[in-house]
């Protein structure tokens, strides 16, 4: 498969802040971690269209889940977030379940 890695993940990043369309961001096993978890919720925040975000089978731990925990409560018209496969971890849980719940 496609290895994005946290480099990769920072020039998508670059790309995702001048696409204001985006409906649905798929970034399933690229072998992104926090770093580049970090860079792609700030190119995404806010973002209204943003219906789906999925970004499964990373190396996301509980920094990313704090990105994507500070992020998501700025995408109100986000319906899905599939996170599975990552390592997350418990604090990393709470800190989204928290948002979530916002």
């Amino acid at each position: 498969g496609l290895v994005l890695g946290d480099l990769g993940a920072s020039l998508v990043a670059g790309v995702l802040k001048q696409n204001t369309g985006l409906r649905e961001l798929r970034l399933e096993a690229v072998a992104i971690t926090d770093l580049g978890t970090a860079d792609i919720c700030s190119a995404i925040h806010g973002r209204q269209g943003l219906k789906a975000l999925r970004m499964c089978g990373n190396s996301i731990g509980c920094a990313g889940a704090k990105s994507i925990a500070d992020v998501i409560v700025s995408l109100v018209g986000l319906e899905e977030l599939w996170l599975e496969r990552n390592t997350i971890g418990a604090e990393g849980a709470v800190g989204l379940a928290n948002a979530l719940g916002k």
